[in-house]
């Protein structure tokens, strides 16, 4: 048993070190492209772009939790050793996401060109509509794509995971400084940078499953018994990716709809700095998914909850020193970055501090309930904290207070989710049986 739990340490390390090392290298490229995406694009166009991405974050849920049920009975499948499962239920998961992707592509591409003739006061030029458009729709194919990443992670195959991932931000950095050292019209710098990666993974998938033909998803399983499985183990997952996508991305739209575009130019750049913090939280924490899927079922308790503790407050610590180090640094890195500096950009930052603080001393008891299937239990916490943070920031937000939002985001994590969490957690592994393997 000491084996054991020295190996999934060492597998918790690989990962997070693999991912800290993938994460940086991805988040270079954004960062990199954006100071030229908004000398081509202008404020107005770039605050669109801004407001987009924030509503495609927002539609992630459209994938119904089938994404992070994947990643749950992948998880299961390969624990078990049982391959011929495992490539059953990728098939059943690439057909219902195919379909899912295919059906709002359509309705996005019908959605925004009708709006864009029958409501023009929507968007003031057809520019805007296809920028829309086209971020919504990558985001769809990410549905598809993004599986690959799913299994290698379910099989504890970081290293190749964050190889996978790596490679589309830095395609769509180079495929857009392409295409605006060209010239090209706006609209077709923006398709540059958003169709990159969900291509680049595509063409990871074919490679990957064509140099593995032993781990090619298979497709002759899926019926209705198949499908109302997945629906029902990832229904609840579902709701709680609504309540989280609409918490953790309503700004940018509060911000254009209270204090117009240009604000969410003001606002959004300092906040997508801020969202490195979040970036590291994901990649820190996402492998203890499996990781704990695994000491949950060998009623690993004592590890569970160790590791549960150290990262709780280990990441907490790490997110305020690069965070407060990133406040400390914010006027020679945006004049780096972006060339010119932002309104109150230290106040969003600092809020943007405290949030990704409060997140990462939660995040690891959140990964116990997810990989104990308690997904339904964090509805409540989490509808709270949208409610709370949708109220505030309406009544709050005007073009000289938009620094308030991310202290909104955080009193309101703190208040409604962090404690239920954590009582939900703790009392999830006291339930841990202790297998006689388990006492060593």
């Amino acid at each position: 048993m000491p084996g054991m739990i020295n190996a999934r340490t060492k597998t918790l390390f690989v990962a997070v070190i693999s991912g800290l090392a993938g994460r940086a290298v991805a988040l270079l490229a954004p960062l990199l492209v954006m100071g030229p995406m908004l000398d081509h694009l202008g404020p107005t166009l770039f605050g669109i772009w801004l407001t987009a991405v924030s509503l495609a974050a927002l539609a992630n849920f459209l994938d119904f939790g089938i994404g992070n049920a994947a990643l749950t009975r992948l998880s299961e499948a390969f624990g078990r050793g049982d391959w011929d499962g495992a490539r059953s239920l990728l098939g059943q998961a690439y057909v219902l996401l195919a379909g899912l992707a295919a059906g709002f592509i359509v309705v996005t591409i019908v959605g925004t060109g009708l709006i864009a003739v029958v409501l023009p006061d929507v968007f003031e030029s057809q520019a805007q509509a296809a920028v829309v458009g086209i971020v919504l729709s990558a985001l769809f194919l990410t549905f598809v794509t993004g599986l690959l990443v799913k299994m290698l992670q379910a099989r504890q195959a970081y290293v190749h995971a964050q190889l996978v991932q790596i490679t589309g931000p830095i395609a769509a950095l180079l495929a857009t400084l392409f295409a605006i050292s060209e010239g090209f019209d706006p609209v077709i710098v923006v398709l540059h940078y958003t169709l990159a990666s969900p291509l680049t993974q595509a063409a990871w998938s074919l490679v990957y499953f064509a140099a593995r033909p032993a781990q090619r998803p298979t497709f002759d399983k899926l019926d209705r018994t198949s499908i109302q499985a997945w629906t029902g183990i990832g229904g609840a997952f579902f709701v709680v990716s609504i309540l989280t996508a609409v918490g953790m991305n309503m700004d940018n739209m509060i911000i254009a709809a209270r204090a117009g575009a240009e604000a969410v130019t003001n606002f959004g750049v300092p906040a997508r700095l801020g969202l490195l913090l979040m970036l590291i939280v994901f990649t820190v924490f996402m492998p203890l998914w499996t990781l704990f899927g695994n000491a949950l079922a060998r009623g690993d308790r004592a590890w569970l909850l160790h590791t549960a503790m150290k990262m709780s407050a280990g990441g907490a610590l790490g997110v305020l020193i690069v965070g407060l180090t990133m406040v400390i640094l914010a006027d020679p890195i945006f004049l780096f970055w972006m060339g010119r500096s932002f309104p109150d950009q230290q106040l969003v930052l600092m809020g943007m501090v405290a949030s990704a603080t409060v997140i990462a001393l939660t995040s690891p008891f959140n990964m116990i309930l997810n990989a104990a299937g308690m997904a339904r239990q964090q509805i409540l916490p989490w509808a709270g904290f949208v409610v709370l943070c949708l109220v505030a920031k309406v009544l709050v937000v005007t073009p000289k207070t938009t620094w308030w939002v991310p202290w909104i985001t955080t009193a309101a994590y703190a208040i409604c989710v962090t404690p239920r969490i954590l009582q939900l957690a703790f009392r999830r592994a006291k339930q841990i049986p202790l297998l006689p393997h388990a006492l060593g």
